[in-house]
């Protein structure tokens, strides 16, 4: 009997470590992720910004700007949450609101979210984009975004 409390405590120590574990290593990853995000795209031959802004309460929030007018044509936002698959870390954006400006009032629900594999180093992002699922006019592409707050 006593062997079966200790077997019985034993695995609850370390299913609590795991918990925590991983707890710790999701706290680690969006550490490394917050802050305010560029890359710089051509679009139908114009050039254009897509700045991310990700914020500790798992919140991000999207621009895609003209790189010359700086007006924004395109503004979303939503939730993040970040998990492994094996080797691979991934950053899912769910719950989106999207619209053409940063207003509470014209931003409207999407259905769809999106997944990414992501790599972080020195004030760089890598994010592989479009591997989830196919897109009309969106090839898989991996996006350089540089770290500008």
């Amino acid at each position: 009997m006593k062997i079966k409390s200790l077997l019985i405590s034993f695995v609850l120590i370390c299913v609590s470590y795991i918990g925590v574990s991983n707890a710790q290593e999701f706290s680690n990853e969006l550490n490394q992720i917050l802050g305010t995000w560029q890359t710089e795209k051509e679009i139908e031959g114009n050039k254009a910004h897509y700045v991310m802004e990700i914020k500790k309460d798992s919140t991000f929030k999207f621009w895609l700007k003209g790189a010359e007018d700086k007006v924004t044509y395109m503004y979303a936002e939503g939730k993040i949450k970040i998990s492994k698959s094996g080797p691979f870390k991934m950053l899912k954006l769910y719950d989106l609101m999207a619209g053409q400006k940063e207003d509470k009032d014209t931003l409207e629900k999407t259905n769809f979210e999106r997944n990414y594999v992501f790599q972080t180093g020195y004030k760089k992002m890598f994010l592989a984009a479009n591997f989830d699922a196919d897109r009309e006019n969106e090839a898989p592409e991996v996006m350089l975004y540089k770290k500008i707050k």
